[in-house]
């Protein structure tokens, strides 16, 4: 049995400690059965020490080309694929990538769910050795919205390297990150580059931080920071790293002469050179956009260690499925077309929300159709059922009974439910954001103190203390989910 390394330093360190069968440094066990192990590689260089095992090792992330020793008879089954057979006797395996002078590497970030459009990128990366996520991989990070994250990299033919974004800690913190992708900090050299991918889901760089990034950087010929938050905004909107953790970040790179700083978590794409160091901002892997078009970014590096840097477009399919598909309590099915959505009655009204942070956002005046008529539609709900709403990445919201048909007290804090059609006159079908769920109380705010009075157990506030993401954006499928 594999035994799941129990020091969080074992994390930061990449090495799991040893167990009955295997023990793995540069990777970490990610499913096992009584004849098969699964390796997952988080960076390119990996060994593992099998001891006891008999039956399939399958290592799955490698790059294509490695040099494997101390395994007899291993193969690539696919691009990125290593599989080999384990007899039971103790042996040390090693797969070390390819000594390039020059090579491509791709960048991106911000998938945020929309894995359709991260597969789309990741099918054009012929002619890279690796490609770089730089953070929200999922909407929330729940461990649903994993399942086809992890589906679209396993269809990859090159290896993928990920860091932690802001998403990936708004329910269970790391832990599914960590569960299947590895550690949130971990360094490696490729050629004569060593990246350090740095956690800044938390919009910090810790001095902590610092340091150990001069740790990883010792001896390097040429050093590139990884992260998720950058330390500059190009569109003065302050969607950057916190203040001291900014400076904090510009001081270092100078400092040490950090060549290249890859990040994501802004929606667009921008190249800024500041005291010889290459900042990149690449978000737009999925998510809405700030500005421009999908896109990763192709990394080549010379001969000289030079590294240039080419914006390609990806093409992407924005139209919606033009319904919500309803499902009842008894399996009772409807899907509602945007037209027969707006011929029914709605609800209108200005709304806002506050977020995790303090900040208030959503501000406009909305029109929509209440949630409470949507599931009246397929036999409604009782109290204890849940009305789960799902948006087209993949992110879910759960309401009770008082969400959807809200009493006095609840009108009053939390106000109508509705499925917004439209938001300052601007429709479904050129609003970004919609359909989409809001709320609408009398004084025109949602703001935290509402969204904790008015969330179940589980539900709401307790699962993420933010009102505003209690708003959905793109819905397509609401569902009543009886009582146990």
């Amino acid at each position: 049995m594999v035994v799941a390394g129990s020091a969080l330093a074992a994390y930061w360190l990449g090495v799991f400690p040893p167990t009955s069968s295997v023990s793995v440094v540069g990777g970490i066990v990610t499913d096992q059965s009584d004849d098969c192990l699964v390796i997952w590689c988080y960076k390119p260089e990996v060994q593992l020490t099998l001891d006891g095992h008999e039956g399939t090792v399958r290592i799955r992330n490698c790059v294509t080309g490695s040099d494997i020793t101390g395994a007899e008879g291993a193969v690539f089954e696919d691009d990125t694929t290593i599989s080999l057979p384990a007899s039971g006797e103790r042996r040390t395996v090693k797969i070390t990538p390819p000594q390039k002078e020059e090579f491509v590497f791709a960048v991106m970030g911000d998938s945020q769910g929309h894995n359709d459009v991260l597969a789309n990128t990741l099918h054009r990366l012929d002619g890279c050795d690796f490609a770089l996520i730089c953070g929200d991989l999922t909407p929330s990070g729940r461990a649903s919205e994993f399942v086809p994250f992890q589906e679209a990299l396993n269809a990859s033919r090159v290896p993928v390297y990920t860091t932690i974004g802001n998403h990936e800690v708004k329910t269970d913190g790391p832990g599914e990150y960590t569960s299947k992708l590895g550690p949130t900090e971990y360094a490696f050299t490729y050629s004569d580059i060593t990246f350090a991918v740095v956690d800044s889901s938390d919009l910090n760089i810790t001095s902590d931080q610092v340091d150990w990034m001069r740790d990883a950087f010792e001896g390097a010929v040429k050093k590139v920071v990884v992260t998720h938050a950058p330390c500059y905004d190009p569109f003065d909107d302050n969607h950057t790293l916190f203040p001291e953790s900014c400076q904090r970040m510009l001081d270092f790179a100078k400092e040490d002469d950090i060549d290249a700083v890859l990040t994501g978590h802004i929606h667009a794409f921008n190249y800024t050179v500041i005291d010889d160091t290459d900042f990149i901002i690449t978000g737009g892997a999925g998510a809405n956009l700030v500005d421009g078009v999908h896109h990763f970014v192709n990394v080549t590096v010379g001969n000289s260690g030079q590294m240039s840097y080419e914006m390609c477009d990806v093409e992407v399919n924005t139209t919606l499925d033009p319904f919500v598909a309803l499902t009842g309590a008894e399996g009772t099915t409807l899907n509602v077309t945007y037209e027969e959505l707006f011929a029914m009655d709605t609800q209108n009204g200005f709304s806002s929300f506050e977020n995790n942070l303090g900040n208030i956002g959503g501000e406009g005046v909305y029109s929509g159709v209440p949630i409470g008529d949507l599931v009246d539609l397929v036999g409604g709900m009782e109290d204890g059922d849940i009305v789960r709403v799902t948006a087209s990445d993949g992110y879910t919201q759960d309401f009770g009974y008082l969400n959807i048909y809200p009493d006095a007290t609840w009108l009053d804090l939390q106000g109508l439910i509705v499925l917004a059609l439209s938001v300052d006159g601007e429709s479904v079908s050129t609003w970004e954001d919609g359909p989409k769920l809001v709320t609408i109380p009398s004084d025109g705010l949602y703001d935290n103190s509402d969204c904790e009075a008015t969330s179940y157990d589980g539900q709401g506030y307790w699962d993420y203390p933010s009102a505003g993401a209690r708003w959905v954006k793109n819905v397509a499928s609401i569902q009543v989910i009886p009582c146990p």
